[in-house]
């Protein structure tokens, strides 16, 4: 290929490529739907900062505090930032470079859901039900009423401990406050319970927070 086409061809391809950022910044930034998020989408194993700005916008990308619990915070980034029904919260391997994802974390009010392969979803606010059909079974999770109450111990087999795409997803429950007191009590503390557990099921748990990362 001659010298000025070969430069043509790469002008044209760096242009394609700037469009298409540009076509994924305007999608998820857009309010018209929720993001779908996956173990290889817009945010994946090898995702830094400079992605996050060019699928969602410069805008809605800032530095945050990320709560990880016990009254600890942790550097990361913030999608939405400002947006509770769109928040999406990053914590980093490589905090400073700020690059490749621990954690990607969506809260109870968020209304991006995370793909789980041949079409099917699971988003923050789903009953308990509706989490064990996603699994294909029942899954363990710890009892309530502790720092860590309702986190997901177990996925026994099922689906969501095997996702297209080799991340790891983590999910943690809340019961209904208005629940049956005795079955609260009863589900209540730092052991693992069985989803299907009558008292469990009477403690009436939704999806509080799901979140997906990678070990190293």
């Amino acid at each position: 290929m001659r010298p000025r086409a070969l430069v043509a061809t790469l002008t044209l391809c760096a242009l394609a490529s700037a469009d298409a950022h540009a076509q994924s910044a305007e999608k998820f930034a857009s309010k018209e739907e929720p993001a779908t998020l996956s173990c290889d989408g817009p945010i994946g194993r090898d995702a830094d900062e400079a992605a996050l700005v060019a699928a969602f916008g410069a805008r809605n990308v800032a530095l945050a505090d990320i709560y990880v619990g016990e009254g600890a915070f942790e550097p990361g980034t913030a999608i939405f930032p400002d947006d509770e029904a769109r928040r999406i919260e990053i914590l980093w391997h490589d905090p400073d470079a700020r690059r490749r994802p621990a954690r990607v974390i969506l809260y109870d009010l968020s209304g991006t859901r995370f793909a789980l392969g041949d079409g099917a979803t699971l988003a923050p606010g789903a009953s308990l039900a509706q989490v064990e059909a996603a699994n294909g079974g029942p899954f363990d999770l710890y009892g309530f009423e502790w720092d860590y109450g309702g986190t997901v111990g177990d996925w026994r087999g099922g689906r969501l401990g095997a996702l297209p795409g080799g991340c790891l997803l983590f999910a943690r429950l809340a019961a209904d406050p208005d629940a049956d007191p005795d079955a609260l009590a009863s589900v209540a503390g730092d052991s693992l319970f069985s989803s299907d557990d009558p008292a469990m099921r009477a403690a009436q748990p939704i999806l509080w927070t799901l979140s997906y990362g990678w070990a190293d």
